[in-house]
């Protein structure tokens, strides 16, 4: 399927919901490899922002992701 039909099947509601609520999560809560939380400290991450809560539990399962959220939140450090 292409990205048009994909994107098409997506509702509009889907495609602006902002994620703006911190839910408490570690990095650590993600059970992710020892070298990769050391990554995440050494980059000065304390704390996961609100995109990368939501989007770090579907990229460990080996899903695509498309997300979107505005400037300094976040999303450059899921590269």
């Amino acid at each position: 399927m292409c990205l048009t039909a994909i994107l098409n099947n997506i509702t509009r509601a889907e495609t602006v919901t902002d994620v703006t609520t911190i839910k408490g999560n570690e990095f650590e809560d993600y059970f992710l490899k020892r070298q990769q939380l050391k990554g995440i400290c050494e980059k000065g991450f304390e704390r996961p922002f609100p995109i990368q809560e939501e989007s770090i539990p579907i990229a460990l399962t080996g899903s695509d992701i498309l997300a979107r959220a505005k400037n300094e939140t976040g999303k450059t450090a899921l590269d």
